[in-house]
């Protein structure tokens, strides 16, 4: 109770598989991939500050994705708050996923 989670990779599973719907009853997905049919994903337990976004090509199969995860605060409980906020701004491309770290 308390840490800060981020689970992040290739899941082998779709937005509105089980293995995806077990996972965000605990945990808010911040961001999903378009490759494979969106099997890339982040979740996190923590607000964050914008919709997830898909950079540039990576050089890879998969997409490049980041987003910014406040970890200041308190953790959200489990499934309190179903959807993604609106993007405020935007990260620089980069070919990795990038999760930014606010504290």
């Amino acid at each position: 109770e308390g840490d800060s989670v981020i689970l992040m990779g290739d899941f082998n599973a779709c937005a509105g598989s089980e293995t995806i719907m077990e996972l965000e009853k605990y945990l808010r997905r911040a961001q999903t991939g378009q490759a494979y049919g969106g099997v890339d994903h982040i979740f996190t337990n923590q607000p964050f500050f914008q919709e997830g976004a898909i950079l540039a090509n990576s050089g890879s199969d998969h997409n490049a994705m980041s987003v910014v995860i406040d970890i200041a605060g308190a953790a959200l409980p489990p499934n309190s708050a179903p959807g993604v906020p609106p993007s405020t701004s935007t990260l620089p491309p980069m070919p990795v996923a990038i999760v930014e770290v606010v504290t």
